[in-house]
């Protein structure tokens, strides 16, 4: 979250006579990757009037921007002359006028608060927007700290009002902030709202793994907060509860935030409770994908968040401001998700949810693509690619996704149109078989495992170079024989020395189509291969090279994977490819996996090419 959005979002500093649109800062209203990347600069201003949110006997984190840090004309600098050293001066009044005599003084430190991109930890779950590294340090004369490279700064104050204090106003220099007062908010949503989420033990320890990183930051810990009133603390980590933020100015920032949320959904709850429950529900969305993994879905779009916490604590609002500024975030929200499982993989039968049979009684080819709901209601979804065949419809459960296949076309290029009531989402795919020519076909990049990012912005990530994966198929110059030759580069720290073939670096290819495999081979890095078909099973070696940054090997492709083109009557190769590295990063083609999802979907290759013939590739 960049620095511009964290210091509106704390501010709350939507005022004035009536409701208005919020300011909106550099980088605030962007892409998903935008608005969850640091701030490239300072806070340089603030509303003429922002606001405080304060509840009686809680002291209260304050962003102070640099242009109210300004005395003289010039920033303020710890120990200059004319510069106040902390703590600061604050006075409070009912008029916000120093000198009325209502009017007192306060004094509040002054804290930098330090952030820049955390270092990616091997191992981390990745699902989620990349961490912010935050520190607090206490300002005092002398020279500022120094920077390391890509940190930010900006201050902020603690200020401990008096007990007694119940004024309109705190004036900060020469900036007036207006206060709103609130009662301290119920300690949990109404759970009886929720969707109902049904999970084994070990599929909410996973969903805490994910959750974890996320609840480290004291600026994103509010929404794991929420999830525990529903799904319980002791559920997601039960050796000893979410981790705790030990910096103390931190923890009050990360408290105060957490409680404004709270009490701007019990504020909207008591006006509207089923409106505050569905906008609960996007804020905290808990899927369940296919292959039943539990991952959060909550929209991405920080400042679209941070303008309704500032529209529902606008103390100036009316009651019906803040019930369409809920309505207004959940227009902004999609109310589904979509993507591409398997592009022409799939051999549907007319028995088989969007399968059909052609005019002779063949099964038709089809994509398969996967929906979930995102509302927290569910959802009626239809599908359809072009003019083939009516659409195929799916009844998808609160917070549930489904699998459909979808008869496609599959001698031209097609998309797949979704709808959803009024919302309607195309996705690409690519069902023409890939024609093959001398010397052969290049298969890449390989695409890391999804992330909530990637999957929502359509964004695929390309594996890293140092972990790049390469293949080629080609047939032998002298024979009829088809061969797949990898090679996977890696970094020359990798474990070699490992005895435990689940911590090696591998391969799997996957032969025919997804809904009727014909041989899924792994192959580890030591040469040892299987085929991890049940009714299979079969190990065998497959020569391995080895060199400093790289190893590689050639795999001839079992004869019986060879299809009959159900349009052309030509032969055909379905082929996916997955690395699973020595730190168990996954990287699959043609299409990114989703965390937890066995294998990727395949993509049929025109063999009959090679030699332009339809039946001389075999």
């Amino acid at each position: 979250m960049g620095l511009v959005a964290l210091t509106t979002l704390l501010l709350a500093g939507a005022c004035g006579s009536a409701r208005h649109d919020p300011q909106v800062g550099p980088g605030m209203e962007t892409s998903a990757a935008a608005a969850v990347s640091p701030a490239a600069t300072l806070v340089s201003a603030v509303e003429t009037e922002p606001q405080i949110v304060l509840f009686p006997g809680r002291a209260v984190f304050v962003p102070v921007p640099e242009s109210v840090l300004t005395f003289s004309g010039k920033p303020w600098t710890p120990g200059a002359t004319g510069n106040p050293d902390p703590p600061l001066i604050l006075w409070g009044s009912a008029t916000g006028d120093r000198e009325n005599d209502r009017a007192r003084s306060m004094t509040a430190e002054l804290w930098r608060i330090i952030t820049k991109a955390a270092p990616p930890s091997e191992g981390e779950a990745t699902w989620l927007p990349p961490l912010q590294e935050w520190r607090a340090l206490r300002c005092s004369p002398g020279a500022a700290p120094a920077l390391s490279d890509g940190a930010t700064v900006m201050f902020a104050a603690i200020l401990e009002p008096p007990d007694d204090f119940r004024g309109r106003f705190v004036r900060v220099n020469s900036t007036r902030f207006r206060i709103t007062w609130l009662d301290s908010p119920p300690g949990e949503v109404d759970r009886a709202r929720a969707p109902v989420l049904r999970a084994t033990p070990d599929r909410l320890r996973t969903l805490g793994k994910v959750l974890w990183p996320e609840a480290t930051d004291p600026f994103r810990r509010w929404r794991v907060s929420l999830i525990c009133d529903r799904l319980g603390a002791a559920a997601l980590w039960p050796d000893g509860g979410p981790p705790q933020i030990a910096d103390p100015v931190l923890r009050l920032a990360s408290e105060q935030l957490e409680l404004r949320w709270r009490a701007a959904l019990a504020e909207l709850a008591a006006r509207d409770a089923d409106l505050a429950a569905d906008v609960i529900h996007r804020l905290t969305a808990i899927v369940r994908f296919p292959d039943g993994q539990l991952l959060p879905a909550w929209p991405l779009r920080g400042a679209a968040a941070t303008a309704l916490l500032q529209a529902l604590l606008d103390g100036s609002a009316s009651p019906e401001a803040s019930l369409q500024a809920a309505r207004s975030f959940l227009d902004q929200c999609d109310p589904a998700l979509v993507w591409v499982i398997d592009d022409a993989g799939s051999a549907m039968h007319a028995s088989e949810p969007g399968g059909s049979a052609d005019s002779r009684g063949r099964a038709v080819s089809g994509a398969i693509i996967g929906i979930a709901d995102l509302t927290g209601r569910g959802l009626i979804a239809s599908a359809t690619c072009g003019n083939e065949g009516p659409p195929v419809q799916a009844t998808i459960a609160p917070h549930a996704s489904a699998v459909i296949g979808v008869p496609t076309d599959p001698t031209a290029e097609s998309s797949i149109t979704v709808r959803c009531g009024d919302w309607s989402r195309q996705v690409a795919v690519s069902t023409v078989p890939v024609p093959i020519e001398p010397p052969g076909l290049r298969i890449g990049p390989l695409l890391r495992e999804q992330t909530l990012q990637s999957l929502t912005a359509e964004a695929p990530r390309f594996a890293e170079p140092e972990h790049a994966t390469a293949a080629l198929l080609f047939r032998d110059a002298e024979s009829p024989q088809w061969k797949l030759y990898v090679e996977c580069r890696r970094a020359e720290s990798a474990n070699r020395g490992a005895t435990d073939d689940t911590s090696r670096d591998r391969v799997i290819i996957g032969f025919g189509p997804g809904t009727e495999p014909c041989a899924t081979i792994e192959v580890l890095e030591t040469g040892r291969a299987v085929d991890l078909l049940p009714a299979v099973a079969a190990e065998f070696d497959v020569p391995v090279r080895h060199d400093i940054d790289r190893w590689s090997f050639t795999l001839p492709v079992p004869e019986s994977c060879i299809e009959t083109a159900r349009t052309t009557g030509g032969p055909v190769l379905h082929l996916s490819l997955q690395r699973i590295d020595e730190a168990g990063e996954r990287a699959s083609w043609p299409r990114a996996m989703l965390p937890g999802q066995v294998e990727p979907g395949r993509i049929g290759i025109n063999i009959g090419t090679w030699d332009h013939g339809s039946g001389a590739g075999r």
